[in-house]
């Protein structure tokens, strides 16, 4: 079984984890959205987009 740091993280826990999730739904929240792009061996860009507040809003 590997060795765990006790954090926010379900990595090392079976099944999914709930952090992109939790991500997504904050980024919803904010009326932002976030993209992931992927590829084998090359890794992952995950790019969050959030509106921003005008002077006066």
């Amino acid at each position: 079984m590997p060795r765990c740091k006790s954090s926010f993280s379900s990595k090392c826990e079976s099944g999914h984890g709930f952090g992109l999730y939790l991500v997504k739904q904050s980024i919803n929240n904010l009326n932002g959205t976030i993209t992931v792009e992927s590829a084998p061996g090359e890794g992952t860009t995950f790019t969050v987009r959030l509106p921003t507040r005008k002077e006066g809003d």
